[in-house]
């Protein structure tokens, strides 16, 4: 008789539950939303540990994705708001941070194509590179802030199972969501 712990079959459970949203049709928002979402819970908690030189922006707008969001615009740069995930304003300057809460393997090749083989599939696929939309952050971010002041882009990977290679090719650092604090 071989009997689970209680963890092991909770953590069981959890990833039945991960393969179920992760394996949903990719045109659904609501589930890739959902998926997002968690994944910014799992950044948040992070950021909730940083030191008092740190000062982290709370999400209290909404938007047609999302009922806690940053959501920024300058109308007088361009009539266009942009919802960011985190920002963190700290001595080093103002942190955009961008999170993604891919699991299975993640590998941007030297050309900057983002590839990925989700948890029990053989084949690699292409996955959008978020670098555009950072660049979109950081220019709206900019505008709002001014040239003076500086802007950190990161790529968060907030999965804990995420397997990597390739991060030196891409043009934005990518980090998992351990190291932010670094």
């Amino acid at each position: 008789k071989f009997e689970k712990e209680e963890d092991e079959i909770e953590n069981e459970i959890e990833d039945e539950k991960e393969d179920n949203i992760e394996n949903e049709k990719e045109d659904d928002h609501g589930i890739i939303a959902e998926w997002g979402a968690m994944g910014e819970k799992e950044v948040e908690y992070v950021l909730k540990w940083l030191t008092d030189d740190y000062y982290v922006i709370e999400k209290d707008c909404t938007s047609k994705y999302s009922n806690r969001c940053i959501l920024l615009e300058n109308q007088t740069f361009i009539d266009e708001s942009q919802e960011y995930d985190h920002i963190v304003v700290g001595p080093q300057g103002v942190f955009l941070i961008e999170t993604k809460n891919y699991s299975g393997q993640l590998h941007i090749d030297h050309q900057g194509n983002w590839l990925r083989k989700k948890k029990r599939e053989e084949e690699w696929l292409p996955e959008i590179n978020p670098g555009q939309q950072v660049v979109r952050h950081h220019v709206l971010m900019e505008s709002i802030v001014g040239k003076e002041v500086p802007i950190i882009d990161v790529i968060c990977l907030a999965h804990p199972n995420i397997m990597t290679s390739g991060l030196e090719n891409a043009n934005i650092p990518v980090i998992k969501k351990d190291q932010l604090g670094d």
